[in-house]
């Protein structure tokens, strides 16, 4: 049997283990965003000069626009609405895109929930950076019909993917 001075003990190691713990957690996390956060921001800014450097698809409605960055990522991203179906989008960028620089790397199906709904994600890379195009099907009903995004740090351009 144990004695309650053992577990006396046993309980200090532990309350001194979480404290220890919660200090390394934090000082990983502040020393994460002051060493990193500035490399982030960099990416970002650049991949929104990037990203209005590319013309986007005529008759596409800009629907939404975001940009973040956080330690080790970095994101632009647009939503647009159109009455035009995946094979004009995609013929479109590939032509805007490889006008700018940016190599075919792969294309994917994608599906919601499980639920096929014809939804397609082609993906480009130039250097460290990603282009995604989201074209979220036929059957969707989002508010958009795709989306286009510039990213750093989030995927990695790699052959035969």
């Amino acid at each position: 049997m144990i004695n309650r001075k053992k577990i006396t003990i046993i309980k200090k190691i532990f309350r001194t283990a979480i404290v220890v713990f919660t200090v390394l957690y934090i000082a990983f996390f502040f020393y994460d965003h002051l060493k990193r956060g500035p490399i982030a921001d960099k990416y970002k800014k650049d991949l929104e000069t990037e990203f209005k450097q590319i013309d986007q698809l005529p008759d596409a409605s800009l629907k939404r626009y975001e940009v973040s960055a956080k330690p080790g990522s970095a994101l632009v991203h647009g939503s647009f609405k159109t009455d035009k179906r995946f094979n004009e989008i995609r013929s479109y960028y590939d032509v805007e895109l490889k006008k700018n620089g940016w190599k075919f790397w792969k294309i994917d199906s994608v599906k919601d929930w499980g639920k096929d709904l014809g939804g397609k994600s082609i993906r480009f890379c130039k250097g460290s950076y990603i282009a995604t195009i989201q074209y979220f099907g036929e059957k969707a009903d989002y508010g958009s019909t795709y989306s286009f995004s510039l990213s750093w740090g989030l995927h990695t351009c790699q052959k035969n993917s």
